[in-house]
């Protein structure tokens, strides 16, 4: 009865990952950015927050027909050319 058990730690069995691929070209990398651009535009299209109310859609309109210097706040500058 002197003989001794030996023992052995084993470790615990993990599961493996896939083995990495290469990136070609980075269209795993350009899908996602198309992904989340596809996402914003749908939260922009879809929030009532963010959208214009009527009076200011007519108030951009109107001034769009006006021409850009209806919207200027600028001074107009007038320079007297030397006669020849």
């Amino acid at each position: 009865m002197g003989e001794e058990a030996a023992v052995v730690l084993v470790e615990a069995p993990r599961p493996r990952s896939p083995p990495r691929y290469p990136d070609m070209c980075g269209r795993r990398r350009m899908q996602l950015e198309v992904q989340i651009l596809d996402r914003e535009i749908t939260f922009l299209k879809v929030s009532p927050v963010l959208s214009p109310s009527p009076s200011q859609v007519k108030a951009t309109r109107s001034s769009a027909r006006l021409g850009p210097r209806a919207t200027s706040s600028a001074p107009l500058l007038l320079l007297r050319l030397p006669s020849l």
